[in-house]
């Protein structure tokens, strides 16, 4: 698993690998949250795959509540 620019915001546990997992995390910001905190292996790189650019991780919140649920725009 692959996690960049993630925001946390009051979880428990916001990211851990399970025993058979390789977790890699870049970017995230991690607000009074509580547990684990853990990565683990190196994953892979997404940009060897596809081209992307990542919104920063500050600009989360904001996204979501902007973005998140129906969208006029959006057809069926």
């Amino acid at each position: 698993m692959v996690i960049e620019n993630g925001y946390f915001d009051h979880v428990n546990n916001p990211y851990y690998p399970d025993s058979t997992a390789q977790l890699r995390q870049t970017g995230s910001i991690v607000v009074s949250c509580t547990g684990k905190q853990e990565t683990s292996g190196s994953a892979f790189t997404p940009s060897s795959f596809y081209s992307y650019t990542l919104d920063p991780a500050a600009d989360v919140p904001s996204l979501v509540k902007t973005y998140a649920g129906p969208q006029a725009n959006l057809g069926l």
